[in-house]
């Protein structure tokens, strides 16, 4: 009998063994799925906040559109000269290059000089511009790329808001006493053309 029951013992042992190793082995697996679900759930969201952010970083960084002169323009200045009381701009024809000279421009508080393309007999998108402290100057606006020969252009005040970093979308066009943009039209020569 002891032996009948040493046996009955030691398969009751194995069967609980296996069934320990059954319920284990799927225990594992379980936490197994678990722990892939969790990695799927971290990369999905890791890619859902890549798209957000790439979304969000193309809306703040599109290029840069000229504002709408169309409505603001009562004439283009075409004497080179424009004097509207405190703020005053001067600019000549000129050979083409990387940099537009500015006779003179004055002021009323700190402002920008942004020179813009002719598109249509207004301003389009802005080449360069240039930073003028209060009252009377004269300079250079640098341009990102050159001017051509026999073309037109516009020389163009802007407010500054402090930060003295140029944007458009802020520091919008200075107006005159009539609501109108406060600009000059001039031209572009080809420097082999002056000696």
């Amino acid at each position: 009998m002891g032996v009948f029951i040493s046996i009955n013992f030691l398969l009751y042992v194995k069967i609980a063994r296996y069934k320990y190793n059954m319920l284990h082995s799927a225990y594992m697996k379980e936490e197994q799925n678990e722990k892939e679900i969790s990695s799927k759930k971290i990369i999905v969201t890791a890619i859902v906040f890549f798209l957000i952010g790439f979304g969000a970083a193309w809306l703040f960084t599109k290029p840069a559109e000229a504002p709408d002169y169309k409505n603001n323009i009562d004439e283009v200045v075409e004497n080179k000269d424009v004097s509207t009381g405190i703020n005053t701009l001067e600019v000549n024809d000129q050979k083409n290059s990387s940099t537009v000279s500015i006779v003179s421009v004055k002021l009323q508080n700190p402002g920008w000089v942004a020179i813009h393309d002719d598109v249509d007999g207004t301003p389009g998108n802005i080449l360069g511009a240039a930073w003028f402290p209060k009252g009377e100057n004269s300079g250079m606006v640098e341009l990102l790329r050159d001017t051509e020969p026999e073309k037109t252009y516009f020389a163009v005040l802007h407010n500054d808001d402090g930060d003295k970093k140029f944007d458009h979308t802020i520091d919008v066009p200075l107006m005159n006493a009539s609501n109108a943009v406060i600009l000059v039209k001039f031209t572009t020569t080809d420097n082999q053309a002056i000696q």
